[in-house]
């Protein structure tokens, strides 16, 4: 009986496999419907009061903020900016430390 129930949960494993294969799209047109139209939906449970990068303190607008805005560097994971991470792909700092030069990708 054993041997039934295992032949028939690795039928039904092999059927779904090959029927989620043929879908009626085919990956070209996915992607070609992906470049026409981009859409962000967030469920934040709120409104964000303000959506001004200089001015939002709260949390719900930082979620959308972060979400559609890209910095200029990023951290890597030892906490030291990575070149080529953001908006920069590279920077430059003068001799006294009060002018930094960023070039833009």
């Amino acid at each position: 009986m054993r041997k039934v129930v295992i032949f028939l949960l690795t039928f039904i494993f092999i059927i779904s496999v090959i029927l989620s294969g043929c879908s009626g799209k085919s990956a070209q047109s996915t992607a070609n419907s992906t470049k026409e139209k981009q859409v962000l939906r967030l469920n934040l449970g709120e409104e964000p009061p303000r959506l001004d990068p200089q001015t939002s303190t709260d949390g719900v607008s930082f979620q959308v903020l972060n979400a559609v805005l890209e910095g200029l560097v990023r951290l890597g994971p030892d906490e030291i900016p990575q070149k080529g991470s953001g908006l920069a792909k590279d920077w430059k700092i003068s001799e006294d430390g009060l002018h930094y030069t960023f070039y833009l990708k």
